[in-house]
């Protein structure tokens, strides 16, 4: 019994020391385990252009254009039809650090997806064009759990609290899109999307506390803290512009402006008897309270060059506003930051830079491409900058940001009767992988 009137006395003083402390933001994406890896799908769409690394900007002459550069759609000769398949796995990520006696590590376990992520119709005209499409920016299914041992009495050795959560996020992020290009000379070509997101959004997670202490109240067994959830949905509408220039017959550029799509839906805390009911209140939020999910704007311009008729070359420069998903971050609901007002975390913006090559030949009547380029990919993933690098129970190495990544990339793809198109590609990194068919039907 005295062991559970030391240990209610510990939690008592940081609850009083919090209700004093301020509020925090109301609205955001939280601190939670289950956002870490929480990631968006930046590439653009299409089996060629992934195997180009991406680098797409300036070549955008197929009806992922959409997206890559919506004054691309007027590089079409005929009306299509393009359908992608795509084949996504990102790797497991643990975290593990070791704080005196404090021991912290937290595992996300992504979920394979494979989905149709692109599907799109084109029909251009002598001066127009307009198409329709539909991407997923974000399907997955995420299962993190976390586990933090302390040790608040350094006299007593047995006396480890082990601070622990379980969690699952499933997310499902589509957009469908209006787009319409025009030729404003002989060489010059604009074009602009108009883009309607929605976000479907599912997450469960629980937070406990045990105590090991042979001599404490109920030892080993696991103490709801408090639990959160979100069942919601909600639609954004964004625009992409783009403009294409061919000033001669083997060079040509693009640039493109991509605005990001901005959710809010509704977060419930519950379960929290372990605060008399009040950790809602204690951690300066509503409940509900609103939990942001923002997409980033980005714009890029990109270069293609055919040297020989066979021989394609391309590079793109892209920066990403990756800032914007930062838009009032709710830090404090994290077990390693509980109701701490100084839990501060940061995202950079990032420059990615994405280059390809294309080879065409032909094998009897048939005209193959085989290609292959990478990208770099900064790190997205946000990270802490905590005042005098520490918060409740961690520090900034407990909430690191991630290296930048190398992505090689790859494919082939052939055309049929001039009607047909097939393209297989495949993204190669040290955090996941990625493959991709897509089918063109030209009328």
């Amino acid at each position: 019994m005295r062991s559970r009137s030391r240990f209610t006395a510990r939690w008592t003083a940081l609850v009083l020391a919090v209700a004093l402390g301020g509020a925090t933001a109301l609205f955001a994406v939280t601190d939670e385990e289950i956002f870490r890896e929480f990631r968006f799908n930046l590439t653009n769409p299409g089996a060629r252009s992934l195997a180009l690394g991406g680098a797409f900007i300036a070549v955008a002459d197929d009806a992922t254009a959409s997206l890559a550069n919506p004054a691309g759609l007027m590089l079409l000769a005929r009306p299509e039809f393009f359908t992608e398949m795509r084949d996504s796995k990102a790797d497991s990520a643990t975290i593990e650090q070791s704080i005196g006696a404090e021991t912290i590590r937290s595992t996300t376990e992504p979920r394979a997806v494979f989905s149709p992520s692109f599907v799109s119709y084109v029909h251009p005209w002598k001066r127009f064009a307009a198409g329709v499409s539909r991407v997923e920016l974000n399907k997955a299914t995420n299962a993190t759990g976390s586990l933090f041992s302390l040790a608040f009495d350094a006299n007593n050795p047995s006396n480890i609290f082990a601070l622990g959560g379980t969690g699952t996020i499933e997310t499902d992020l589509s957009v469908w899109n209006a787009t319409g290009a025009m030729k404003v000379g002989e060489k010059i070509s604009v074009g602009a999307t108009v883009a309607l997101g929605i976000l479907n959004i599912h997450s469960a997670v629980s937070n406990t506390l045990t105590n090991t202490d042979p001599n404490s109240f109920n030892p080993n067994v696991p103490q709801t803290l408090y639990t959160t959830s979100i069942n919601d949905n909600d639609t954004s509408v964004s625009f992409n512009a783009g403009v294409h220039w061919r000033p001669f017959s083997k060079l040509s550029f693009g640039a493109v402006y991509r605005g990001g799509l901005k959710f809010r839906v509704n977060e419930t805390i519950a379960n929290d008897g372990f605060f008399g009911g009040g950790f809602a209140t204690l951690a300066a939020v509503k409940n509900p309270f609103t939990t942001n999910f923002n997409t980033p704007d980005s714009w890029g311009a990109g270069a293609a060059w055919r040297p020989l008729a066979a021989l394609t070359v391309s590079a793109d420069w892209v920066h990403i506003q990756y800032t914007d998903i930062l838009g009032g971050f709710q830090a404090g609901l994290n077990v390693l930051t509980l109701f701490d007002p100084n839990a501060i975390f940061k995202l950079n913006d990032a420059d990615e830079f994405h280059l390809g090559g294309e080879w065409v030949f032909t094998a009897g009547s048939i005209p193959w491409a085989v290609r292959g380029g990478a990208y770099s990919e900064h790190n997205s993933r946000i990270f802490a900058d905590f005042v005098n690098n520490q918060s409740f129970a961690s520090n900034n190495h407990s909430f690191p940001g991630r290296d930048t990544i190398t992505h090689w990339t790859g494919g082939t793809g052939v055309v049929v009767k001039d009607r047909f198109q097939i393209d297989v590609a495949a993204d190669i990194s040290r955090i996941a992988k990625q493959y991709v068919v897509s089918t063109i039907f030209r009328f």
